[in-house]
Protein backbone atom coordinates (compact mmCIF):
# COMPACT_ATOMS: atom_id res chain seq x y z
CA UNK A 1 0.00 0.00 0.00
CA UNK A 2 1.81 3.12 -1.30
CA UNK A 3 1.17 6.79 -1.38
CA UNK A 4 1.24 8.27 -5.03
CA UNK A 5 1.60 11.73 -3.29
CA UNK A 6 4.83 10.58 -1.18
CA UNK A 7 6.16 8.50 -4.52
CA UNK A 8 5.91 11.72 -6.33
CA UNK A 9 7.82 14.10 -3.63
CA UNK A 10 10.74 11.91 -3.68
CA UNK A 11 10.97 11.50 -7.35
CA UNK A 12 11.77 15.02 -7.50
CA UNK A 13 15.03 14.20 -5.55
CA UNK A 14 17.28 14.27 -8.37
CA UNK A 15 15.79 17.57 -10.02
CA UNK A 16 16.94 19.53 -6.86
CA UNK A 17 20.17 20.99 -7.23
CA UNK A 18 20.91 22.76 -3.76
CA UNK A 19 21.54 20.81 -0.55
CA UNK A 20 18.60 22.56 1.27
CA UNK A 21 15.92 21.95 -1.26
CA UNK A 22 16.87 18.18 -1.13
CA UNK A 23 17.16 18.52 2.05
CA UNK A 24 13.57 19.67 2.20
CA UNK A 25 11.96 16.95 -0.32
CA UNK A 26 13.38 14.62 2.29
CA UNK A 27 11.22 16.27 4.98
CA UNK A 28 8.50 16.80 2.91
CA UNK A 29 8.17 12.52 2.13
CA UNK A 30 8.35 11.58 5.21
CA UNK A 31 6.02 13.96 6.96
CA UNK A 32 3.13 13.12 4.11
CA UNK A 33 3.85 9.24 4.82
CA UNK A 34 3.75 9.85 8.58
CA UNK A 35 0.84 12.11 8.30
CA UNK A 36 -1.91 9.50 6.17
CA UNK A 37 -0.34 6.55 8.21
CA UNK A 38 -0.49 8.06 11.71
CA UNK A 39 -4.15 7.66 12.65
CA UNK A 40 -6.34 4.86 13.56
CA UNK A 41 -8.44 5.17 10.93
CA UNK A 42 -5.93 5.37 8.28
CA UNK A 43 -4.27 1.98 10.02
CA UNK A 44 -7.53 0.13 9.83
CA UNK A 45 -8.17 1.15 6.32
CA UNK A 46 -4.58 0.50 5.44
CA UNK A 47 -6.07 -3.54 4.81
CA UNK A 48 -8.64 -2.72 2.28
CA UNK A 49 -7.73 0.74 0.35
CA UNK A 50 -4.77 0.36 -2.02
CA UNK A 51 -4.80 4.65 -2.42
CA UNK A 52 -3.87 6.51 0.62
CA UNK A 53 -3.70 9.89 -0.27
CA UNK A 54 -7.96 9.77 -0.46
CA UNK A 55 -8.46 8.79 2.62
CA UNK A 56 -8.82 11.89 5.44
CA UNK A 57 -7.13 11.49 8.82
CA UNK A 58 -9.13 11.22 12.01
CA UNK A 59 -7.66 12.39 15.18
CA UNK A 60 -6.18 9.61 16.82
CA UNK A 61 -2.13 9.30 15.93
CA UNK A 62 -0.97 4.74 16.14
CA UNK A 63 1.98 5.21 14.43
CA UNK A 64 5.60 4.68 15.61
CA UNK A 65 9.23 4.55 14.74
CA UNK A 66 9.28 0.92 13.53
CA UNK A 67 6.21 1.09 11.14
CA UNK A 68 7.44 4.62 10.25
CA UNK A 69 10.76 3.23 8.75
CA UNK A 70 8.77 0.40 7.00
CA UNK A 71 6.50 2.40 5.27
CA UNK A 72 9.68 4.39 4.07
CA UNK A 73 11.49 2.27 2.92
CA UNK A 74 8.38 0.52 1.36
CA UNK A 75 7.88 3.55 -0.49
CA UNK A 76 12.10 4.60 -1.25
CA UNK A 77 11.61 1.18 -3.54
CA UNK A 78 8.86 1.46 -4.94
CA UNK A 79 9.50 5.18 -6.42
CA UNK A 80 12.68 3.56 -8.32
CA UNK A 81 14.80 7.12 -8.16
CA UNK A 82 18.09 6.45 -9.82
CA UNK A 83 20.83 7.17 -7.39
CA UNK A 84 18.74 7.39 -4.25
CA UNK A 85 21.87 5.88 -2.17
CA UNK A 86 24.24 9.10 -3.98
CA UNK A 87 21.02 11.58 -3.23
CA UNK A 88 20.58 10.70 0.56
CA UNK A 89 24.54 10.79 1.09
CA UNK A 90 24.46 13.93 -0.06
CA UNK A 91 21.90 15.20 1.50
CA UNK A 92 23.70 13.40 4.89
CA UNK A 93 26.93 14.92 4.42
CA UNK A 94 25.32 18.62 3.96
CA UNK A 95 23.14 17.92 7.68
CA UNK A 96 26.78 16.66 8.63
CA UNK A 97 28.83 19.80 7.65
CA UNK A 98 25.61 22.22 8.81
CA UNK A 99 25.72 20.25 12.58
CA UNK A 100 29.31 21.11 12.69
CA UNK A 101 29.81 24.40 11.36
CA UNK A 102 27.00 25.58 14.52
CA UNK A 103 29.10 23.70 16.70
Amino acid sequence: IISQQALSIIRLLPEMHAPADKLSCCVQFVDIISNIFSTEKNVECSKNVSNFDEIIPSLIPTIDAELLLQLVCRHIICAKVPSINGELTFVEEFTKDQIQGRE
